[in-house]
């Protein structure tokens, strides 16, 4: 979401247009619905738009929605940088991603944010707002029911008894989401690829580092599972 409106210096801010007052506002707002905790205190505020948020009956159990980003201008130790600190810019943006097993809650939850942006900036006039929707996975990865057990057994065999478990429900953008537009039953498998004795680092960490001694192993149960599904 880029709020636009007019820069200008911080020593005469009402000639100026100062893009950071809404956009934080947006965001708390935003941020409070995405956890359903709306505060009431926006009630007087934003009385409409108050109103109309409480009315959906937007459930956050339903999807996983965060503000991961927030920019406007650039602040560094350069006095003669061209967006020092007394220079009010002339816009301020922010994004984050949503995240949802229904797709239908997905959409809905897309088309709130829009409309929201909307209406929220209707109250404040004098700024324009675009906001930018970028379309990721289609679908949520469910491991068809038949692939597991066979995966599960095959593997079983392979490397002994309960070597597999079940992952829980994740929030994670799956490549493999992509796979259901072609077919009908999928299956996705993640190995564990940590050290003994390390503590286990999150895949997204800066510290993340990879067993490649996994790597056999997980080549070794994929085409045992192959020639079991082949066989059938």
């Amino acid at each position: 979401v880029r709020v636009t409106g007019k820069s200008g210096h911080s020593g005469h801010p009402h000639k100026a247009k100062n893009p950071i007052d809404p956009t934080v506002e947006m965001v708390s707002m935003l941020r409070q619905i995405f956890a359903g905790e709306l505060k009431s205190y926006w009630e007087s505020e934003y009385p409409d738009l108050y109103a109309w948020v409480n009315s959906l009956g937007l459930s956050a159990d339903e999807f996983c929605t965060v503000i991961t980003k927030i920019h406007c201008g650039q602040i560094d130790d350069d006095p003669n940088h061209h967006s020092a600190p007394n220079v009010i810019s002339e816009y301020a943006m922010f994004n984050g991603t949503v995240r949802c097993h229904d797709p239908a809650v997905r959409e809905k939850v897309l088309s709130f944010i829009g409309e929201f942006v909307r209406r929220f900036m209707a109250y404040h006039p004098g700024y324009t707002v675009k906001p930018t929707i970028k379309e990721g996975y289609p679908h949520p990865c469910i491991c068809d029911d038949f692939l597991v057990d066979l995966f599960v057994d095959s593997t079983n065999r392979l490397f002994g008894e309960n070597c597999c478990e079940e992952a829980p429900r994740s929030n994670g953008g799956e490549d493999f989401g992509v796979v259901k537009n072609y077919v009908k039953k999928s299956i996705v498998v993640r190995q564990g690829t940590g050290f003994v004795g390390r503590p286990i680092t999150s895949l997204h960490s800066n510290d993340a580092e990879f067993n490649e001694e996994a790597i056999p192993i997980g080549l070794e149960a994929m085409i045992a599972y192959l020639l079991r599904l082949l066989n059938q």
